[in-house]
């Protein structure tokens, strides 16, 4: 256990964690913080529907059986504002059922010391425009009178409750009014009709929802008796579910009855199962031939399927592939970048990108202000070009149309370096795509407002490149070749010199050098790379030099790279060194050094066919009604039209 805190402290798990962090020891947030409450904490919700807003926490009632108290503290009510806020943005984002969230809400506000009690954030709450459902758990008949009273609240509440005693609220309290939903009866099981009537329900139905629910059986008998006794004792006469007849006589309910159920009748809404619940002699029969239909058709596919001497199987298009995994080192001749950097260093090139000679690589700025001065620079380059492309842009529509099709480009090219988690190549893209998006916005712009503002900037950019000029040094590439700015040792160890006449031993031993580092990177030169590796001799079957093969990378690179077996040394303990040589992809191979890989010497495709669905391995299928031999005899018969078959195909693949 390394953490430990109490719910009053989940606002600083951020800075606990990191202690544990720093300091590598146990921590524990166990202090009396009972009357902080932490606004503005983020909030996880997994229903878009209803939502749970805290009004309050804690409790001053020490209830026997009952730790709130003693480890949630006391009662503490949140902010109004901070509540209401909440509240607002809920409604604002599509909920449409709240419950307000408290041990006992009822005491909100009493801590406050302003006056300001539950009544008055209901009504509030209530204010707030929208179409929405206010909960909350409380005292229910309390609440519903205090609600009810428009000299206190006078809110318009809904109050969905299971209290029958709160029913006769509707004969002493003005302004309230019961609804029930209807229920239809069937033995023991009761179904909701999904409508809404007024009055109070005539009944409880807690047990019936008790027994859809899946309690047992023997809770849901106990539980009815203990009702008939509560009923008896509190002089209440037990309702027995009412019953209803599965199918109606025609004889039993009069002419006008009929008619009146006719008329209720409407044919346009009447759902399938709705008219299968008529139970009518025709609805029977049309059930009865469908089942017969189904019945049938299964029977007819059985029967052809036992009667059919040939099977069918699935088959799969497969390849596979003669690998054999190695690991070793990738080799490039690799030049460390020198010279004194002194001061602030931004590097101005990325991983891969190949510089020329004499091209700037990075910039040394003598102090914070240089490197200030030179971001201003930078903004000020971008949006004169902005400028200067708007203005071309107003003598055709050519050049919006070019614009509009470079931006669907970057966005494309900013979405794929997301997926593949370049995130080095997604910061260019997403530079490059702010701008272009500026430069479309600028090509609304007037020609006279942007004619000023170019000379304004133009003016500014000037000022500071001679302010800069003293305070920055510029550092070159010496040679030509592809940049990287990981130095990791092995520059001057793994070179394409070190690779000639290697040796299973010499690559085993192999230690970088811990005195080359550099903080500006280094150049590797030329377009070829080398993998060197040690291979089992057993491993060497097409691994020949002149040879070529393919690369698996186990990481860093998503494709097969085609290489080229240099050279391939005496063995050494059942193993051989092995150099491979590649010419693509060198700038995505630039951060790869001690690698896994898999040398792919030769593939095969063709069509994967399950074992049991092979030539003469068909199990014979006992037919039903055929005497043993019988069996036999057709089985031999079906076999030797298999190998008949089998020798046709053979012929005619020689023919050909």
């Amino acid at each position: 256990m390394d953490l430990v805190f109490g719910p009053h402290a989940l606002w600083k798990f951020p800075e606990l964690l990191w202690q544990v962090y720093e300091t590598h020891r146990r921590v524990f947030s166990v202090e009396d913080e009972h009357g902080t409450i932490a606004e503005g904490l983020p909030v996880v919700r997994e229903d878009a529907i209803r939502a749970w807003v805290s009004i309050m926490y804690g409790c001053n009632n020490f209830c026997t059986y009952c730790i709130v108290p003693y480890v949630r503290g006391r009662e503490r009510s949140r902010d109004p504002g901070c509540v209401l806020e909440e509240v607002r943005g809920l409604i604002a984002a599509g909920y449409r059922e709240i419950t307000l969230l408290g041990q006992n809400v009822n005491s909100y506000g009493n801590d406050l010391d302003t006056g300001y009690d539950f009544s008055d954030l209901l009504r509030q709450i209530d204010a707030i425009p929208g179409d929405y459902w206010i909960r909350f758990m409380s005292i229910a008949r309390a609440v519903l009178e205090y609600c009810a009273d428009k000299k206190l609240l006078g809110a318009k509440t809904l109050f969905a409750t299971h209290y029958h005693e709160l029913t006769e609220l509707e004969n002493s309290l003005a302004g309230t009014v019961n609804y029930n939903i209807a229920v239809k009866t069937r033995g023991e099981e009761i179904i909701f009709l999904r409508k809404i009537l007024p009055g109070g329900a005539d009944r409880s139905y807690g047990i019936e929802v008790a027994r859809l629910a899946g309690l047992p059986e023997k809770v849901v008998v106990r539980a009815r008796t203990v009702l008939e006794e509560l009923e008896r004792e509190n002089g209440v006469q037990y309702v027995a579910p009412r019953q209803e007849a599965d199918q109606v006589s025609l004889s039993a309910i009069g002419e006008g009855e009929a008619l009146d159920a006719l008329r209720r009748c409407q044919p346009d809404t009447l759902t399938p199962i709705e008219a299968m619940k008529n139970n009518s002699p025709g609805t029977k029969l049309l059930m009865a031939v469908i089942c017969l239909a189904v019945l049938a058709y299964f029977g007819i596919q059985a029967f052809r399927y036992y009667g059919d001497p040939l099977t069918t199987t699935v088959a799969y298009h497969y390849q596979l592939e003669q690998t054999a995994t190695v690991s070793g080192y990738l080799v490039r001749n690799e030049q460390v970048l020198t010279g004194s950097t002194g001061g602030l260093l931004r590097i101005s090139r990325s991983e891969g990108e190949r510089v020329g000679t004499g091209g700037v690589i990075a910039v040394v700025y003598t102090d914070q202000a240089s490197l200030d001065r030179q971001n201003q620079i930078d903004s000020l380059t971008v949006q004169i070009d902005q400028l200067q492309y708007a203005e071309e842009a107003e003598q055709g529509s050519a050049v919006s149309l070019k614009l509009d099709s470079q931006i669907v480009s970057d966005i494309l090219a900013l979405r794929a370096d997301v997926a593949a988690d370049k995130l080095d190549a997604a910061e260019t893209h997403e530079t490059d795509l702010r701008a272009l998006v500026l430069k479309r916005d600028y090509t609304y712009a007037d020609s006279g407002d942007l004619t000023a503002k170019l000379k304004d900037l133009q003016s500014q950019l000037k000022s500071l490149q001679s302010q800069s000029a003293s305070s920055t040094k510029r550092i070159t590439a010496p040679v030509a070749g592809l940049y990287s700015a990981v130095v990791d040792g092995y520059e001057t160890v793994l070179t394409p010199d070190f690779l000639k006449d290697l040796t299973p031993a010499a690559l085993l031993s192999v230690k970088k050098d811990d005195s080359v580092t550099s903080q500006l990177g280094k150049l590797i030169l030329g377009d070829n790379w080398y993998y060197a590796a040690t291979v089992s001799t057993t491993d060497l079957d097409g691994i020949t030099k002149g040879s070529t093969v393919k690369l698996r990378f186990a990481k860093g690179v998503d494709r097969d790279l085609r290489v080229k077996v240099t050279s391939v040394s005496e063995a050494e303990n059942g193993r051989a060194a092995v150099v491979f040589t590649g010419e693509d992809y060198l700038p995505e191979l630039t951060l790869l050094r001690q690698q896994s890989a898999d040398v792919i010497t030769d593939s095969f495709s063709g069509i994967r066919v399950p074992q049991h669905a092979g030539p003469g391995r068909t199990a014979p299928r006992r037919r039903a009604g055929k005497h043993p031999a019988e069996q036999r005899a057709g089985h031999a018969a079906e076999q030797a039209a298999l190998r008949r078959r089998e020798r046709a195909v053979r012929a005619a693949g020689q023919a050909e």
